[in-house]
């Protein structure tokens, strides 16, 4: 409010020193001086909240781009991602958050498979396989393991394909299987012949993701 009003006031004396030719010619050079200088502090001192809020980008998986990603999935599966805003409602940094999604079902049309990518700037933040329907678990078999070679920092392609192909035959509701790989999660759920979950992500994301989904579902709730 205060900056307005600088601005407001030194742009009607700077107006007047130009305009006012009657006045004696050293006040009109005076006035013009104290114009512009109110005028330089008034834009100089305008509020912060009308500046960009600093940026806060997530915890990503280091190593790695999500194009890269996207692409090898695409390969892997001989099909094409489709892209999206992850949360078209956001107004805070998750509206940066792009989404794209690669999904196939097997000759029965029953059984269905999702990789949804998720990434901030190219940066990876979420990646998360999904395998569901009557026989989950053939198609997991097949897929899980190499879908699990995802290359980031300090993952071993074999331990990690090893280590699903072991889970797969583990997971019970509610009770994930974790592989950590530095700052790295990755989890393995499901149950079992009906569905399957793969999620890999930096430990830190789910912590960083959940207080803006609330701000998000707050911000909506006031606009109704």
């Amino acid at each position: 409010m205060m900056s307005t009003l600088l601005i407001l006031f030194g742009f009607a004396i700077l107006l007047s020193a130009l305009l006012n030719k009657k006045e004696d010619r050293r006040k009109r050079i005076f006035a013009g001086v104290v114009g512009a200088l109110l005028l330089t502090v008034g834009f100089n001192t305008l509020s912060p909240s009308s500046s960009a809020k600093p940026e806060n980008p997530p915890p990503s998986v280091p190593g790695v781009k999500s194009s890269d990603v996207v692409a090898a999935v695409e390969k892997m599966l001989n099909a094409r991602a489709s892209i999206r805003s992850a949360f078209p409602k956001a107004k805070n940094e998750l509206s940066r958050l792009i989404q794209q999604e690669v999904k196939i079902s097997d000759p029965s049309g029953v059984n269905t498979l999702r990789v949804i990518v998720d990434s901030y700037k190219d940066e990876l933040t979420l990646y998360w396989v999904t395998i569901s329907g009557p026989n989950a678990e053939v198609m997991a078999q097949r897929y899980l393991p190499v879908l699990a070679t995802v290359w980031f920092e300090g993952n071993v392609l074999q331990e990690a394909a090893d280590w699903v192909r072991s889970g797969i035959k583990k997971v019970s509701p509610g009770k994930p299987i974790v592989r950590r790989v530095g700052d790295v999660e990755m989890a393995l759920a499901g149950d079992r012949n009906s569905i399957y979950s793969l999620t890999i992500q930096h430990k830190d994301y789910q912590s960083w993701l959940s207080p803006r989904i609330k701000e998000m579902k707050e911000q909506i709730l006031k606009e109704r």
